[in-house]
């Protein structure tokens, strides 16, 4: 006895929703534009310019920390003092600037989400898989 062939091909998925029911598709710019922001969001460059910020403050520290203690020891002037006082300065400084662009790039990452999560919203859901 044999059973009766199963068809192999899937429905049609159009058939599935009627054209009245089906979610309000995006534009394929719109679509573009919301794959673009998932793979610029993958790659979280705030994330960067706060490491670089919190490792330039420890090495900023460290270094102002030497340079009193040089100048501690010391009672005239000191090079090695004044030269760890240069470095310790503009180790503060990098460190100012990288959490300044740090938290303008993670406000514009914040603004990226904002825009994906509406486009998100407005997507049609994938299809089922099971």
């Amino acid at each position: 006895m044999s059973t009766p062939a199963l068809p192999l091909a899937a429905e049609d998925p159009l058939e599935l929703f009627p054209a009245e029911l089906s979610p309000a598709a995006l534009s394929p710019a719109e679509d573009q534009e919301r794959l673009s922001l998932r793979e610029g969001l993958r790659l979280r460059r705030s994330v960067d310019h706060f490491a670089r910020a919190w490792y330039g403050g420890i090495v900023s520290l460290i270094l102002t920390g030497v340079a009193l203690k040089l100048f501690h020891d010391h009672d005239g002037f000191v090079w090695t003092g004044a030269a760890a006082s240069a470095l310790a300065l503009l180790g503060w400084v990098f460190t100012v600037t990288f959490l300044i662009r740090s938290r303008r790039v993670a406000r514009h990452e914040h603004t990226m989400l904002e825009r994906l999560l509406d486009l998100e919203r407005r997507a049609p859901p994938p299809p089922e898989l099971f």
